[in-house]
């Protein structure tokens, strides 16, 4: 498995630890898979399917998008400052699953290229 869900999810647990984040979660949630996928690729070490990466980056885009519109529209200092860590913290995360995703694309074409 590679370590790209290790690190999303740790990064999201601990930020959200108060908030009962848990594996089971992450699967449901952000992999759009059951509750115990992600369970089982840390048991398994199989790697996870380039759908749920797309899956993955595609939710971490919708929760920066909407942090970053929450923070605009609010003039509650406190509320909007906690808004804006957690707009950096989508932004660092979906980027990083988009590079894993453009690693894992360049490999399989690698791949591809010498199998011919």
């Amino acid at each position: 498995m590679t370590e790209i869900l290790e690190n999303v999810y740790n990064r999201l647990a601990f930020e959200k630890f108060e908030f009962g984040f848990t594996k089971a979660k992450f699967s449901k949630h952000y992999l759009g898979k059951s509750e115990t996928y992600f369970s089982y690729l840390l048991s398994s070490g199989n790697d996870e399917s380039a759908n749920v990466l797309l899956m993955l980056w595609g939710k971490l885009n919708k929760e920066h998008q909407s942090c970053a519109i929450a923070a605009n529209n609010t003039d509650h200092e406190f509320r909007k400052h906690m808004l804006t860590e957690w707009v950096t913290l989508y932004r660092e995360l979906s980027n990083d699953v988009f590079t894993a995703i453009c690693d894992r694309a360049h490999k399989m074409q690698i791949e591809d290229s010498a199998s011919v």
